[in-house]
């Protein structure tokens, strides 16, 4: 996992493939005045979508990815992100390669991260992470994630 600002994005260039395509397109793009819904940068190996979400509840859900990594970036609104190691924590729903997720039984709370406006996070596949959840006193989070072929 990585936490870090949007300006900082060009550091990750390192990750190679489409880390390069994708902090290219942060760099060189105003997501912030982006369309809710999916657009392509590079076919699929590198695509994202902006989506708004009311958050209510806690989101219990962990889950993971064995194709694509996520970048996940605050564009509004406040979200809080849960992370934790994977060591074998039971399967509550099976890998799906057409969605490339897998979803685990709640496995502990993990290191959870505010994002805000401008943060975001990279999750890497096998990395179990919980994204969703309130912050309290702010309600709607606006975020882009995009979608980086790996595997």
């Amino acid at each position: 996992m990585i936490f870090d600002r949007l300006e900082c994005i060009r550091r990750y260039r390192g990750l190679g493939g489409g880390f390069v395509k994708a902090a290219d397109f942060l760099e060189n793009t105003d997501v912030f005045s982006l369309p809710l819904g999916e657009f392509e940068i590079d076919g699929r190996a590198a695509y994202g979508f902006v989506k708004e979400t009311a958050l209510e509840r806690e989101n219990l859900r962990w889950e993971t990815h064995e194709q694509y990594a996520d970048i996940q970036i605050l564009l509004g609104g406040a979200e809080r992100i849960g992370y934790i190691p994977f060591s074998g924590q039971p399967v509550a729903v099976p890998y799906s390669a057409e969605k490339d997720v897998a979803f685990f039984a709640e496995p502990g709370k993990g290191l959870e991260c505010t994002l805000r406006a401008g943060d975001f996070v990279i999750f890497l596949p096998g990395e179990l992470h919980r994204p969703d959840c309130p912050v309290p006193g702010e309600g709607l989070s606006r975020k882009m994630v995009l979608k980086v072929r790996v595997g």
